[in-house]
């Protein structure tokens, strides 16, 4: 069994990507196209990206926690764990055209969430 694998950021989003990646939690979305790109570019051992599989899951309400990474952007969110429900896609191919539009397109919508909130201080843990 493998515990968590780990994406390589500065081959998604460039060098300059900071996304928290916390082995005790399950990141999921309400957006289909977002857990596309993360799917496309799963990786097992760091080396080799492409080819995750997509799942419909189901987690109790009380149990999910806001995604750190897009804490103004409804629908993305990190609990302990998730139930497959259903696999949606297995080996998501890469597009990184396609992952390159969705990324832009939800770091676009936060930052307008983030606006729309007045909170210029977003903070991320440490």
């Amino acid at each position: 069994m493998v515990p968590f694998t780990r994406k390589n950021d500065a081959e998604l989003l460039g060098p300059e990507a900071k996304i928290t990646q916390r082995a005790d939690r399950v990141y999921v979305t309400t957006n289909r196209q977002l857990a596309q790109v993360f799917a496309s570019n799963w990786s097992l051992d760091g080396a080799r990206f492409g080819f995750g599989t997509l799942y419909r899951v189901t987690v109790p309400v009380e149990d999910l926690e806001q995604d750190e990474d897009l804490p103004f952007l409804p629908g993305h969110f990190q609990c302990a764990f998730a139930t497959v429900e259903k696999v949606w896609q297995l080996r998501v191919k890469r597009a990184p055209a396609f992952a390159t539009q969705v990324l832009n397109a939800t770091l676009k919508a936060h930052e307008e969430a983030v606006r729309d909130t007045g909170d210029s201080t977003e903070s991320k843990p440490s």
